[in-house]
């Protein structure tokens, strides 16, 4: 613990000109088509994305210019809902439906060690380090509910759903 008169230095020095850019979109659409016999069908779509960069960070936040690391990060995402709906207040009422989903997502960092600056008689290069990660998933999903109203007061409520997920990821250094 700090004492009563001590200060905590929270300065961070960078010797880079460290930028940083971020770009980010997302788009929802709901769309609900109702029957004549009061069932509702709804279809849910939606797609997001993002990208990350920051370039010549000061990896070590020291005064000596020791480390610089290049970061960038991709990711998209798509995703569509199909769910039929049944009228409200009758004896059943139900809810079925599906769920896809897939995303990418691609991350980099490139770090430099300026070996030269550091020891330069035992270090006289720069030493250069990649680690790129990828990565894929899908989802999908179906689902069912049913509420059995048997009467004003008591209801049940059944439901089920079902799921699958699938990764792959790599990671590697250079």
């Amino acid at each position: 613990p700090l004492q009563d008169d001590a200060k905590l230095d929270l300065n961070q020095y960078s010797n880079n000109d460290n930028s940083m850019s971020f770009d980010s979109d997302a788009a929802v659409l709901k769309l609900d088509w109702e029957f004549g016999n009061g069932l509702t069908l709804t279809s849910l779509t939606s797609y997001s994305e993002y990208a990350y960069k920051e370039a010549n960070y000061d990896g070590e936040t020291s005064e000596v210019d020791l480390i610089s690391i290049d970061m960038s990060e991709d990711f998209d995402q798509f995703s569509q809902e199909i769910r039929l709906t049944s009228p409200d207040g009758e004896t059943v009422d139900y809810i079925v439906g599906a769920f896809y989903q897939t995303s990418t997502q691609a991350y980099n960092e490139d770090v430099d060690i300026l070996g030269r600056n550091l020891i330069p008689t035992l270090l006289p290069a720069n030493i250069a380090i990649g680690r790129p990660f990828k990565q894929e998933s899908e989802t999908w999903a179906a689902f069912a509910q049913a509420t059995w109203n048997i009467s004003d007061e008591l209801r049940m409520t059944f439901g089920l759903r079902y799921t699958e997920d699938e990764k792959k990821g790599s990671r590697k250094q250079d």
